[in-house]
């Protein structure tokens, strides 16, 4: 029994894993029904122990895989910042947990789970230079580079979102002021929404109002940082997703166009390999069952 959670800002998604890409039993319920008033370690243990009960059939798992939306230190240990769920930050969770639960634990940046399961789903090989850019609440980035995940110095590589923005004087949730996250995420869609836009829903927004000049400015701003990247690293693939991304409506043809025109020429821009990630609930706890196998 192989066992792949994804915990996001506002959902958490569990599931067992059946290889080479599958997912059963699969389950998902509001983030905050988990981290609620229960110590954080303690009610993640709660939860899983709670789902092999109820799936497990006595079988004793091989392992689980965690994927965060936070950064996590280089040793895959602890979660040192996770602004979408403040009590985790700063938490050791693979030990902790592991005492609880009484099997193996591997936790990872949500991201890089994603990036794993993008690259299944299309049949793409890890080899070489990756890079996933997924635009949701936050810019979440994984890096592969020959098949390894990229975690730098401290493991908290890839943080594309923080990318510095001249001119902004906006506060981003990282504490900075000026990154590029709070002017192209999900959360620059919802102030748009809320003060420009108050009688479109959310999710319609790119229906109703795409050629807007305020979600066009959007737009060519969320590419510049994935634009820097793709000058710096030169990748082989790109993958990109998230929840913005698979908006109704979102004109994915215009920010491969702003993509396209802010990386260099004539090379990396001229023949650029990019990928879009599927649409799936499932695509996170998937993602965590590959990287079980793999270790």
């Amino acid at each position: 029994m192989i066992l792949g959670m994804d915990i996001g800002g506002t959902n958490c998604r569990i599931g067992e894993f059946i290889p080479p890409c599958g997912v059963v039993n699969f389950e998902m319920f509001p983030t905050r029904k988990v981290f609620s008033s229960t110590p954080p370690v303690k009610a993640l243990a709660e939860m899983i122990s709670d789902y092999v009960l109820r799936h497990g059939e006595n079988r004793t798992p091989k392992g689980i895989c965690i994927g965060f939306p936070a950064t996590i230190d280089k040793a895959k240990t602890t979660v040192l910042s996770a602004p979408n769920i403040p009590t985790l930050s700063g938490k050791e969770i693979k030990e902790s947990l592991f005492a609880l639960l009484g099997f193996p634990v591997w936790i990872e940046r949500d991201v890089n789970l994603l990036l794993l399961h993008d690259l299944a789903h299309h049949h793409l090989s890890a080899d070489g230079t990756v890079v996933g850019v997924y635009v949701g609440t936050g810019i979440g980035n994984a890096i592969f580079i020959d098949g390894k995940i990229y975690d730098g110095k401290h493991g908290v590589a890839g943080e594309l979102g923080h990318i510095p923005v001249k001119g902004s004087e906006v506060v981003c949730g990282c504490g900075n002021v000026g990154c590029a996250e709070p002017l192209s995420g999900g959360r620059r869609l919802k102030e748009l929404q809320a003060t420009c836009f108050p009688d479109t829903h959310i999710s319609q927004l790119f229906v109703s109002h795409k050629s807007h000049p305020l979600l066009l400015d959007m737009i060519d701003t969320m590419a510049l940082p994935i634009a820097a990247e793709i000058n710096i690293l030169d990748p082989d693939i790109v993958m990109l997703g998230g929840g913005v991304l698979q908006m109704e409506g979102f004109p994915i043809d215009l920010l491969l166009e702003k993509i396209r025109f802010h990386a260099r020429k004539p090379y990396p821009a001229q023949d650029l390999l990019v990928y879009l990630s599927p649409a799936s609930q499932e695509s996170g706890v998937i993602g965590a069952g590959i990287y079980v196998t793999k270790q």
